[in-house]
């Protein structure tokens, strides 16, 4: 049997080199952020509707259930380099050079503001980031922007 024994650039002993998620872990992940979301706006809909037939109450609860997903979502992004969605797939964001979480700026402003800003002026963009999936690294364009990769989380 072979020994998996590495050291990384400061020769630490027993390293172990990070391995890259998976196309369909990082898919399912979104799919699971993305249940979530539907799952805030409907239930915020139901509610505000029951309160309020005028739609106020509706785009209330709606606003406040989305803007607590995005904070609780960006916390986590940076505190863990995970969303919901990779917690349970068990995957997590890290800087490319240093393998450390990115915290603040690189997962959330990088891979999600900037991404998203990027995606609402740029025709295609979206397609062509998801598509990047595919490329022989698995990053997105989301992932070279912010300088981070999707790794299993051990």
């Amino acid at each position: 049997m072979e020994n998996l024994s590495y050291s990384n650039d400061l020769g630490e002993p027993n390293y172990v080199p990070p391995i890259l998620a998976g196309r369909g872990e990082r898919f399912l992940a979104k799919l699971i952020d993305s249940a979530i979301i539907l799952g805030i706006g409907f239930a915020s809909v139901l509610v505000g509707s029951a309160v309020d037939r005028e739609g106020m109450a509706m785009l209330a609860m709606l606003s406040a259930g989305l803007l607590a997903l995005l904070g609780y979502q960006a916390y986590l992004l940076s505190a863990r380099g995970q969303t919901i969605g990779k917690m349970v797939m068990k995957i997590k964001i890290i800087k490319t050079d240093t393998g450390e979480n990115g915290g603040f700026l690189y997962n959330f402003l990088l891979r999600s503001v900037v991404n998203y800003l990027i995606a609402s002026v740029v025709p295609f963009y979206g397609l062509v980031d998801t598509l990047m999936i595919f490329s022989e690294d698995k990053r997105c364009i989301h992932d070279r922007l912010a300088g981070t990769k999707v790794v299993v989380a051990f």
